[in-house]
């Protein structure tokens, strides 16, 4: 396999770094063993109709996947309180991705090939897409919220926006794959899952998945129905589907990432600014003296400021 295709196979298999989490917590539900680890945490403003909490330690409820008494992967939330601890999903094999709703803490998951959603309490489970499972790629939906709550979009065979209300789903872009194979298998030339909605829901950040060439990310715009693509570099950089993904800015005019080259012995990138409705980007951070830079996880703060770390 050439080097350069090794970052897309990375991206098919991937699955989420796992965090500690405290075992000094009161549990509701199943418990998991003092073990329980937690990947990807969303905190999430506390719905409605979601069960109240006292106010505490924390600003919102926190979501995060966890191991269960099975040492399964489920999903849990953590109280404000800081210390309630509620499992929310209880699968016979584990869950793999999942997101919350900022309208109502509906959570939308995928496991075992199926595209699940379930009410914020944990009930009213049921199966919005069935999967049929693949040994040699794993189904991967990368479920994720509008911000209103209105609709969720998916990848499954294409990007897919599924509305909430009525139950319908509609598939907005489609797989690009090539040509039959003797064997009957379709080379991957372009596929599409979500990231994360604008914050004023008019885009959706993609992750561009390719066979022979790095991954990278584009935006979906939602009124015309057009993906939006920043322009080619003679350079072999890629942007934004590593050391911490792509990240809007607060105004939703544009997004951050690392452009980088991913198969090299030394890590380094790019800062890059794109410009959510052109495509035009502008490279933030020069190479100074012949030093190589790595910015990582960039936090675009609602106080205007752009953070991030950086090595050198």
């Amino acid at each position: 396999m050439k080097k350069h295709m090794r970052p897309f196979a990375a991206l098919i298999v991937v699955t989420f770094a796992v965090l500690a989490c405290s075992s000094s917590m009161e549990i509701v539900g199943t418990e998991p063993p003092a073990s329980d680890q937690a990947a990807t945490p969303k905190i999430i403003d506390t719905p409605t109709n979601a069960p109240e909490t006292p106010a505490g330690l924390l600003p919102q409820s926190l979501y995060f996947l966890g191991n269960d008494n099975q040492s399964l992967t489920q999903v849990f939330r953590i109280e404000r309180d800081g210390k309630t601890k509620t499992q929310l999903t209880f699968e016979s094999v584990r869950v793999e991705d999942y997101d919350v709703s900022l309208a109502d803490g509906s959570i939308a998951y995928s496991v075992n090939s199926q595209l699940l959603l379930v009410n914020a309490d944990g009930s009213n489970r049921r199966m919005l897409v069935d999967g049929i499972p693949n040994p040699d790629l794993r189904v991967s939906y990368h479920p994720v919220f509008s911000p209103d709550g209105r609709t969720l979009a998916y990848g499954h065979e294409g990007l897919n926006l599924y509305d909430v209300s009525s139950g319908v789903s509609n598939r907005v872009i489609q797989d690009e794959l090539g040509d039959p194979l003797p064997n009957g298998g379709r080379f991957p030339i372009e596929l599409y899952w979500p990231l994360r909605y604008s914050p004023d829901g008019t885009k959706l950040l993609l992750a561009l998945g390719h066979w022979e060439q790095a991954p990278s990310t584009a935006v979906y715009d939602l009124a015309k129905n057009a993906v939006v693509r920043y322009p080619e570099v003679e350079d072999y950089i890629y942007c934004c589907s590593f050391h911490g993904g792509p990240a809007w800015a607060p105004d939703s005019s544009s997004f951050y990432g690392v452009a980088s080259v991913h198969d090299t012995a030394y890590q380094y990138g790019e800062l890059w600014r794109v410009d959510a409705s052109t495509g035009a980007l502008t490279r933030m951070l020069d190479t100074v003296d012949g030093m190589m830079n790595l910015p990582k996880e960039i936090y675009p703060a609602p106080d205007g400021q752009l953070y991030y770390f950086f090595g050198t």
